[in-house]
């Protein structure tokens, strides 16, 4: 079986590997080779004879989160346990403690991505989320202080929040416009053109209708293809509008961003009130495809 104290070899061993100047900076405060080797020893001893550390499960790190890499990012970062600079990029210091979320971090830097952009991987983001889950599962942590207990149940509520944001292209837009300051227009008919909002009104209209004709007794039978129709066209629009709002968002054109997004939502809604008869139809036997 993995036992967790193979975690605190590789991070001794680590340890020992850095220079012993290193050390006496940050472990002993002094210039003294007998101190600073005597610091690593009682370190060593203080993890080993440490309590809390689960003895019956190893903690794998997600990737590129890795405790074991000195720190790239100096950003003032402090570790609660041991007082050593932690990597600003870092979920775990070299000691193996979690430590508290980054202030500066946003939802695409918990999955470490490097910038906010709209291109992303959606199944290389749910693996990241599984991964930092299972990093912060509760029963994988019943051994630890309550003080890291709080701190891992926070680091995986605030995954759970970034990945309902990010997996979603339209809130994944909104949060990046919000991220900007880009302020958003009051009313969202504002920051769009009559011309579209005549377009979205017959659409509209023309649903209303097939609405009432699949709630009837005895819907009729040009009704499945009409709505495959409308679904089909609805989703092209969409499409058109998203990409369009991805290359303004690209381009940081932020005003013309939120037009785009807006139309989008109205899209969108339209989508959902078609989507929503679908389990009607089909309790009367009628089967609609509406992806």
């Amino acid at each position: 079986g993995c036992k967790g104290v193979l975690v605190q070899v590789g991070v001794q061993v680590t340890l020992l590997k850095s220079s012993l100047s290193s050390y006496q900076l940050h472990c002993t405060g002094s210039g003294s080779f007998s101190l600073a080797l005597r610091g690593i020893v009682q370190c060593t001893r203080t993890i080993f004879n440490s309590p809390m550390i689960p003895q019956d499960t190893c903690i794998h790190y997600p990737r590129g989160f890795s405790s074991t890499s000195p720190p790239k990012h100096d950003c003032g970062r402090i570790c609660w346990n041991c007082s050593r600079p932690v990597d600003c990029q870092n979920f775990f210091c070299l000691c193996g403690k979690v430590q508290k979320l980054n202030p500066h971090w946003n939802f695409f830097t918990i999955f470490g991505l490097s910038e906010p952009k709209m291109d992303i991987d959606t199944q290389e983001l749910a693996r990241k989320k599984r991964s930092l889950q299972k990093t912060f599962h509760p029963d994988r942590l019943t051994r630890l202080v309550k003080d890291e207990q709080v701190i891992a149940a926070d680091l995986s509520a605030k995954v759970n929040e970034a990945y309902k944001i990010l997996v979603d292209p339209i809130s994944r837009a909104e949060y990046i416009l919000s991220l900007q300051g880009s302020p958003a227009p009051e009313k969202e008919a504002d920051s769009v053109d009559k011309e579209f909002l005549l377009e979205i009104m017959e659409l509209s209209e023309k649903l209303e209708e097939l609405t009432l004709i699949a709630k009837s007794d005895a819907p009729n039978g040009n009704l499945v293809k009409d709505l495959e129709s409308l679904c089909a066209h609805i989703i092209q629009r969409r499409t058109e509008e998203m990409n369009l709002l991805m290359e303004y968002i690209k381009c940081s054109r932020w005003e013309s961003a939120h037009a785009r997004l807006s139309r989008v939502r109205y899209f969108e809604r339209l989508y959902g009130r078609l989507c929503s008869l679908v389990p009607e139809l089909s309790s009367k036997g009628v089967k609609v495809s509406v992806d």
